[in-house]
């Protein structure tokens, strides 16, 4: 494999190297030697495939759309769903792997259970304050982590602002 090549196509040459038949059984195989982060999503004709990785550093969660039976749909943050009429249903657990098709929708766990380590910039950065990972809302966590940093660094300052805040979007900026 070349340098140019991103981890998704590493993921996807592994999958092709595998000896095994059900779609599924290929993601689970390729992303056994695989350590990282990572939420995944394969779309066929026929499955829709979600993985997190093992160690929970990246969020993904599923829902559903009411009165529409057998229509998933996955994401990074839960807060997407509203957008496009979804219920949030919930997150996928680290090593998780849910596969939904004309069947409905299955939880498997091929990977080991390990202690996860969430990265903490998805509750600083990354996501959007209305956001909710694992349970935990992000603005909350934002605020306190900014009474954590007060009680640990004496400062004489008359306002704190987040910066940067990839949550709030700038109207005149597109």
């Amino acid at each position: 494999m070349s340098h140019t090549e991103s981890d998704t196509e590493v993921i996807v040459h592994l999958m092709a190297q595998s000896r095994q038949h059900a779609l599924e059984d290929r993601v689970a195989d390729a992303l056994s030697g695989v350590q990282g982060a990572y939420s995944l999503v394969c779309l066929s004709q026929k499955k829709l495939i979600a993985v997190r990785d093992p160690l929970a550093i990246r969020p993904l969660c599923y829902g559903t759309f009411p009165g529409h039976e057998g229509a998933f749909v996955v994401s990074s943050e839960a807060s997407s769903f509203e957008l496009v009429g979804a219920e949030f249903k919930g997150d996928v657990e680290p090593g998780e792997m849910i596969i939904c098709d004309e069947t409905g929708m299955r939880h498997t766990r091929p990977f080991e259970r390990k202690p996860p380590k969430s990265c903490i910039f998805e509750y600083i950065y990354f996501s959007r304050a209305d956001s909710v990972i694992d349970g935990i809302s992000v603005y909350e966590a934002r605020k306190s982590l900014g009474r954590a940093l007060a009680r640990r660094d004496e400062v004489d300052a008359d306002l704190v602002i987040p910066v940067p805040d990839r949550g709030f979007s700038w109207p005149h900026i597109r």
